[in-house]
């Protein structure tokens, strides 16, 4: 192509972008949430119909609150309204449902403007939904519920919830109108709940309503961002294959404005895209894998926006985190510690002639000299020292198109799930059976030897096999964010040639949008407390299929190693995690796209909105009103994190001679361990006070089965112990109380299961 087509090729593209655009982008309106009002009845007794069609009906002795509704021990992360003492009976008798009137209002202009009405429900076992009197959607339900009607049949939530279109008629595959199922101003949804029989053990309704509407797009001409333009030429962009694409960049440097129609000078090519991640694909605002590439299709290695030299890249889109921050954040936190995370650059995207919002450019974690630097593995590397590396290995959610090697060991005693290692370089077409065999052996040796009684033996123990330092900045990297994900998903190793440095090293870290206080489940909004313990031993985590290796919980708390996390940990408070350096890290960050995020909050949710997707967000994020709540929250969050961590760390192995004679600063009893158990198990615990102490243990029932402490203790640090060999597997409580002459009774409660 000669310089005078380009140029044509370049107008008749800006061209398409600024005239010849779809003028309406979707917006989304929480209708129901979970801080909206329910009105809640487990009947004893036939309910007039009207119960789920009239406004008017008279509710006023239901139950009253906010959230899910259920019981049992799997859902609690998303129950907020308790009703086991009225559904459940370990007779079997009398059958019971659950009845749930939510009131919401709609606009005019939204019912006109409506794209869609989405449903997002959790629900075990069945359930029948109306909406302003009209059956919408159902599942397992009787063809004429009544008030004691069971599930026709077994449904067990998982952690996303179902997602329906209540626009369209699933009965007969088309779409209807809005304003055929919805009022202008005050409507009705009514849901009855069915369990599948009254001694089920759990039960849950958890409902969201959202509805979609057309907005106008902001007016975009120029940007202090980079702008990324990509058209599609009218091509979807997939979730499981690649398209070709156009992709220019304009980028007149740091300090210059860019124009939607200046020349293109930071790319002008050809690209490959496909909708980047797992759970996120179906955000309203997608990330995307490119891959950029040379006239004849082949991979075209360039820099983009200053970053080193690939052809593999990710647009990512930060849809869950109103921040627009958190991922690239603890990337370079990362940097900044010495260790190679994910490069990254702010940009902004039009795709398709469409404005779509602030992106991040980031670097795809690769073996590459620039990214993770460790020896190239080609097809005859089959032997010798050539055959000991690299390799990149991860946990993740499984992947049909990653093969996986199994740990020897469950992620804890008595459990039916799998420890499953995935290839990642070679890639699992590429790499050969002994390259398999090399790097599985390799993993096999580490985690038998951490199995073992030797297992910190400092010359045939764990030090043997990994890289120390990069296991202790990992595991400081998602604690310091609570990382929900931190551990089992997303959790890279890698390890180079022995002859360049025999050891696993673990990271790159990635994938960090569910961290730093945005997930509202497995602990993670709290300041306190150890994830990985949550992540490990927490009974909520059981039905996850995803855990992480047993051997961290091990690791971590070994005396040496929990001594090399101290140390780091002092460093680094004294250095880039002291609360100015941070704290002004956060500031750059924000006022790169103080501009910006203007633009893209138009389009996508902001601040308070959690959006479509429910996740399960934290209930403090809808009260935010500002972005500046949102940078708010997040310097305070983590400031109360990090003197968590000051005053705990020390403190992690339970033994810690040079603090053991320390006063504890509140009262504390903490998670068992082992969690589940058989048949014994530890319990720690600290007051700090004198007072009369006393620990029983319950069964799910309430009973109490056996008295582990009754007696005065002096402030400190204590253990005791439960043996459950003459007990029955299940779920146990343990209680805490301590009464002091100066206070009230101090009572804490733990969950534990017993597994025989």
């Amino acid at each position: 192509m000669n310089q005078h087509q380009s140029n044509i090729k370049f107008l008749e593209f800006i061209f398409i972008i600024l005239f010849f655009v779809n003028p309406l982008h979707s917006q989304s309106i929480n209708l129901i949430d979970e801080n909206t009002t329910v009105r809640v009845l487990i009947p004893e007794a036939t309910v007039s119909a009207t119960w789920r069609s009239s406004l008017n009906f008279n509710d006023d002795s239901w139950m009253t609150g906010t959230g899910g509704i259920g019981y049992g021990s799997e859902y609690d992360q998303f129950i907020n309204i308790p009703v086991g003492d009225k559904m459940y009976n370990s007779s079997g008798t009398p059958d019971k449902s659950c009845m749930v009137r939510i009131k919401f209002n709609v606009t005019q202009e939204q019912i006109l403007k409506a794209r869609k009405l989405m449903l997002y429900l959790r629900y075990d076992d069945g359930y029948a939904l109306y909406l302003n009197g009209g059956l919408i959607s159902s599942n397992n339900a009787p063809g004429s519920p009544k008030y004691n009607s069971l599930s026709t049949g077994e449904h067990n939530s998982g952690t996303e919830p179902e997602e329906f279109n209540l626009i369209y008629n699933y009965l007969y595959e088309v779409y209807r109108s809005a304003v055929s199922i919805l009022r202008v101003g005050e409507n009705l949804l009514a849901i009855q709940g069915f369990n599948l029989s009254a001694d089920d053990q759990d039960f849950l309704l958890n409902i969201k309503l959202v509805l979609e509407i057309f907005g106008e797009p902001p007016l975009f001409e120029s940007s202090n961002l980079p702008i990324v333009i990509i058209n599609t030429n009218g091509s979807e962009i997939p979730n499981d294959e690649r398209i070709i694409a156009d992709m220019g960049i304009i980028d007149n440097g740091p300090g210059q404005r860019n124009e939607v129609t200046d020349q293109f000078n930071g790319y002008n090519g050809k690209i490959s895209i496909e909708v980047h991640g797992s759970s996120s694909v179906s955000f309203p605002k997608k990330s995307y894998n490119i891959e950029t590439q040379n006239a004849l299709g082949n991979n075209n290695n360039v820099s983009l926006l200053g970053l080193p030299e690939e052809n593999d890249w990710i647009l990512y889109s930060f849809y869950s985190d109103k921040t627009l921050m958190r991922d690239v954040l603890m990337y370079r936190l990362s940097n900044l510690m010495g260790r190679y995370a994910s490069r990254s650059r702010y940009c902004e995207l039009v795709l398709n002639g469409e404005y779509a919002g602030v992106y991040a450019l980031l670097e795809k974690i690769k073996r590459d000299k620039n990214r993770v630097n460790i020896s190239n593995l080609d097809a005859d590397d089959i032997q010798g020292d050539s055959l000991t590396g690299g390799y990149i290995i991860k946990l993740d959610q499984p992947d049909p198109n990653n093969d996986f090697f199994v740990s020897a060991y469950p992620p804890y005693p008595s459990s039916g799930n799998q420890i499953r290692y995935q290839y990642h370089y070679p890639e699992s077409d590429e790499i050969k059976e002994e390259q398999k065999q090399y790097i599985k052996g390799f993993i096999d040796a580490f985690e038998s030897t951490m199995d073992g009684p030797n297992y910190a033996d400092p010359d045939n123990g764990y030090a043997k096999y990994i890289d120390e330092d990069s296991f202790v900045d990992y595991f400081v990297l998602m604690e310091l964010c609570k990382n929900v994900d931190g551990y089992r998903l997303s959790a890279y190793f890698y390890k180079d040639r022995d002859n360049k440095g025999e050891k696993l090293h673990a990271g790159p870290i990635w994938d960090m949008n569910f961290s730093l206080g945005n997930a509202g489940y497995y602990g993670a909004d709290s300041t306190k407390g150890w994830e990985l313990d949550e992540l490990s031993l927490g009974t909520l985590i059981r039905s996850d299929l995803t855990l992480p290796p047993f051997w961290w919980e091990k690791l971590v708390r070994e005396p040496q190693f929990a001594n090399r996390i101290m140390q780091r940990w002092q460093s680094l408070r004294s250095g880039i995690l002291a609360k100015n350096e941070i704290e002004d890290l956060i500031d750059s960050f924000a006022d790169s796209v103080m501009e910006a995020k203007e633009r893209n909050f138009k389009v996508f949710s902001g601040p308070g909105d959690a959006g479509t997707g429910f996740w399960v967000t934290p209930k403090i994020f809808y009260s935010f009103n500002t972005y500046q709540d949102e940078i708010d929250y997040l310097k305070q969050w983590l400031n109360d994190r990090m003197n968590w961590m000051d005053e705990n760390l020390p403190l992690l192995t339970g033994i810690g001679e040079n603090y053991i004679n320390n006063i504890p600063e509140e009262f504390s009893l903490r998670q068992n361990y082992p969690n589940p158990f058989n048949p014994s198990t530890e319990i720690k615990y600290q007051i700090p006070t004198a007072g009369l102490v006393s620990i029983k243990v319950f069964d799910i029932l309430g009973r109490e089965v056996e008295t582990l402490v009754n007696d005065t203790k002096e402030a400190g640090y204590y253990s005791t112990k439960f043996d459950g060999s003459k007990f029955a597997s299940g779920v146990y409580f343990a209680r805490l109380i301590v009464k002091t002459t100066n206070s009230k009774p101090v009572v804490k409660t733990i969950k534990m299961l017993m597994t025989k």
